[in-house]
């Protein structure tokens, strides 16, 4: 295994990536709820929260420009997956992350008995999506945020795509947003699959 091969494996690119879906998760929530306002006539609400918008948005430029200075050759190509400490008889021991994901996928394909569970939601979305088939998908021509949902270009970190076999998938949306976009596209191909959100 290579340096850079490294390098995107440890614990605090993994961090940045948790950070980046949840902040997109965030994102997505609302606007989400703008659209909501705005149907039920609430324009105080919608102006509201369309400066969270703003301000979000701009935190969004600072965490994807620090994960871009990490991954420009900050981590050390050494660094262990997980990061260790000591315990009171000075071994090495795990380090407890601040806390879990909010929330993970499992998607079930009952008629090849196959199941989909990854530790990110946004990684059981990708898989899902390669599973049914991206050039199937690709030709439904969704979009999220945006972007094209399976990209031929890689966009900013900020919208959260996962690489697969040279395609970008977009992971920008929240856990129920995928679900949701799941089995629209599972109905629309009619595919048989059971997306369940994990707590």
């Amino acid at each position: 295994m290579d340096a850079s091969t490294r390098m995107t494996k440890n614990g605090v690119t993994e961090a940045f990536r948790l950070l980046i879906d949840e902040i997109n998760n965030v994102d997505q929530e609302i606007k989400d709820s703008i659209m909501e306002a705005v149907q039920k006539n609430n324009h105080d609400k919608a102006n509201m929260l369309i400066e969270k918008t703003k301000n979000l948005k701009h935190f969004q430029d600072e965490v994807g420009a620090l994960f871009k200075k990490w991954r420009s050759g900050i981590s050390p190509p050494s660094r262990k997956p997980f990061p260790v400490g000591h315990n009171s008889k000075g071994q090495y021991t795990a380090v407890r992350p601040l806390r879990a994901p909010a929330s993970r996928l499992r998607v079930s394909f009952p008629d090849e008995g196959k199941t989909i569970e990854e530790r990110y939601a946004a990684d059981t979305f990708a898989q899902t999506i390669k599973t049914i088939g991206i050039n199937q998908v690709r030709k439904l021509g969704v979009n999220i945020g945006g972007i094209p949902l399976i990209d031929s270009v890689k966009h900013d970190e900020k919208y959260g795509q996962r690489e697969i076999d040279g395609w970008h998938i977009c992971t920008h949306s929240s856990n129920q947003n995928k679900k949701a976009l799941l089995d629209e596209i599972a109905y629309t191909l009619g595919i048989r699959l059971k997306v369940e959100i994990l707590r």
